[in-house]
């Protein structure tokens, strides 16, 4: 991946001297108003595409595994987040968990809908899943 988003990096390069190149021969006279548009046209689509490409390794390169341990802390764990994060942090998480905001009546705080991540949740769990195992469910250990 990094070898890919080298060679990106520098056709990148290359296109950008081209783009240059271009602009001088217009400007010298070599080419007229017309071509010089058509050109840095297709030099500017070819430019954006390369950047996408560049883009595309380097999302490819997120590191999965912190990736599930930052799930893990918003999942199981949303209240020692809170209280960790900056101001702007807590706004962005209450923004992504409420993105119609909280309310309040006077009396308590609530949110016109559940947000996504709690419907899952709840999905999840069921009436026994807290519950420990029946006795006699693995032979009893001698004292």
């Amino acid at each position: 991946m990094v070898e890919l988003r080298t060679t990106l990096t520098k056709k990148l390069s290359k296109i950008e001297e081209r783009k240059k190149a271009l602009v001088n021969r217009m400007l010298d006279g070599v080419i007229d108003q017309e071509t010089y548009k058509e050109h840095n046209g297709c030099l500017r689509n070819e430019a954006e595409q390369t950047k996408a490409e560049i883009r595309g390794t380097e999302l490819e390169e997120i590191d999965l595994e912190s990736v599930l341990k930052f799930a893990d802390r918003i999942i199981l764990r949303p209240a020692r987040l809170w209280v960790e994060s900056s101001l702007e942090q807590r706004q962005r998480l209450q923004k992504t968990l409420f993105p119609n905001g909280i309310e309040f009546d006077g009396e308590q705080f609530g949110t016109d809908v559940s947000p996504l991540l709690f419907r899952l949740l709840d999905g999840i769990s069921d009436d026994n899943s807290c519950l420990a195992s029946p006795a006699g469910f693995e032979p009893a250990l001698s004292p």
